[in-house]
C-alpha cells in the first residue's frame, strides 16, 4: 500500500495536509509516543489522571511495539 494524501479545511479556512503511510515497524516508536500523548492530553475532568495513567502508564510501554506486525 502507498501512503495516501489527505487535504482537510477547518472552520478558520486554514488547509492542512496529513500523509497517511502504510505502518512500517520503523514508525512503532512515534505511533506508541504519539498515543500516550494523546490519551495524556484529554481533560482531566473527563478522565483523571488514575484513568489515564491505568489506560496509557508514563513512561510509555515500548515493550508493545514488539507486537506489531505489519498488515496490509
Amino acid at each position: 500500500m502507498d501512503s495516501r494524501s489527505y487535504t482537510t479545511e477547518s472552520k478558520r479556512d486554514s488547509v492542512s495536509k496529513i500523509e497517511v503511510k502504510p505502518y512500517s515497524p520503523l514508525y512503532a516508536t512515534e505511533i506508541c509516543d504519539l498515543f500516550h500523548s494523546t490519551i495524556h492530553a484529554i481533560d482531566t475532568d473527563i478522565y483523571s489522571k488514575a484513568e489515564q495513567e491505568a489506560w496509557c502508564p508514563t513512561p510509555p510501554d515500548y515493550t508493545c511495539i514488539l507486537t506489531f506486525k505489519n498488515v496490509a
